[in-house]
């Protein structure tokens, strides 16, 4: 069941006893105000329970194991941002996700872009390859480090290629998928904005498939709320694993920039 029923339901009884103690219409108001006092309170509850959890994720140093339980409760946090951010997301061809470790390239709209694409797949060993900077936000930093997530210096090539080594050996070896935004930065309105190759070289490496998906609408979404906002998640297509092998890392952007471009522009 999602957190965000169990804390409705948690709410609406609380609420109940309130109810019983005044008559007609000053029992629905008795209610009403309960009921918000509790969801108020439940929510609360909840987001303190997770900043406390990524507070004591940092413990254990660099050799800590990746933990499915932060990363079931860091996902389920995302999906209660988008919850909270009133963001309705049509997904198109979650059947195509193959089940084994994958390499996801998306385009890139919003800071929204890895959240919404999260809270449809609610996969905990999926993982996001992110820029340094978010690693230092208070407690999510430790939180997403925690989790698998990998920071990448696109200023040092070095640097660079260690994080995509880090990231092929985590769909090698702790059947882990990687999440990665290969325009580098957000995309400019009218279109994709050219992919780095680089990416490519962790499906190369690791002798996995590609999951290439498009998003539209996330650039929006500050802009709409309190309003709802509703985006589209097309996972395109799969390229096999057979084929990633055959094409060099440049093709392979080239195949997956075409399939992005293309579903991104069609109405």
């Amino acid at each position: 069941m999602r957190i965000g029923v169990i804390k409705l339901v948690l709410s609406l009884s609380a609420a109940v006893p309130f109810a019983f103690m005044y008559d007609g219409w000053w029992a629905a108001l008795a209610y009403v105000i309960a009921f918000t006092v509790a969801f108020l309170a439940v929510n609360i509850l909840f987001w303190l329970f997770v900043i406390f959890l990524a507070f004591v994720s940092g413990f254990g140093g660099k050799d800590s194991k990746k933990s499915g339980f932060f990363s079931f409760w860091l996902n389920t946090a995302i999906t209660e941002v988008c919850w909270l951010a009133r963001i309705k997301v049509k997904a198109l061809g979650k059947e195509k996700l193959p089940d084994v470790p994958y390499l996801l390239v998306c385009n890139h709209r919003s800071n929204f872009d890895n959240f919404v694409i999260t809270s449809v797949i609610r996969d905990p060993y999926l993982v996001f390859i992110s820029k340094p900077s978010n690693f230092k936000i208070p407690f999510a930093g430790r939180l997403i480090k925690r989790c698998g997530y990998l920071a990448i210096d696109r200023e040092n090539p070095r640097n660079a290629l260690k994080t995509i080594h880090a990231s092929s050996e985590l769909i090698k070896n702790e059947n882990m998928s990687i999440g990665v935004f290969p325009e580098g930065t957000r995309g400019r309105e009218e279109g994709v904005a050219p992919f780095s190759e680089g990416c490519f070289l962790i499906a190369k490496k690791a002798a996995c498939p590609v999951v290439v998906a498009s998003l539209k609408g996330t650039d929006r979404i500050h802009k709409r709320f309190p309003l709802k906002s509703v985006v589209e998640l097309e996972f395109v297509d799969v390229i096999p694993a057979e084929t990633v092998k055959e094409k060099r890392s440049g093709e392979l952007s080239d195949i997956a920039y075409g399939m992005i471009n293309e579903s991104y522009l069609a109405k």
